[in-house]
């Protein structure tokens, strides 16, 4: 069993206490606790709360791409909610 520097404990064989495989391009190992997701999507009601808030922007706008908005505001997979919602 090794420690990693974060505190969460890591086995290279999988067993009862160690069953969410993650792993690099060099080893797989086993962890504790389920691997985690950066990016949260936001649910239906706030994508369209946004959609409210520029009633005059494209769907170009949101992805950042039209002339409104030089900033991208969502996510690619928030867009694929955009587009069915316009």
């Amino acid at each position: 069993m090794e420690i990693n520097d974060d505190g969460g404990d890591t086995s290279s064989v999988k067993t009862k206490v160690y069953k969410y495989k993650a792993g690099n391009r060099f080893k797989t190992y086993y962890t504790k606790t389920p691997p985690k997701n950066q990016w949260e999507l936001r649910s239906n009601v706030e994508v369209q709360r946004i959609i409210d808030q520029k009633p005059t922007w494209t769907k170009k706008d949101f992805r950042g791409e039209g002339k409104l908005n030089p900033k991208k505001k969502m996510h690619c997979l928030e867009e694929q909610k955009l587009i069915d919602q316009i």
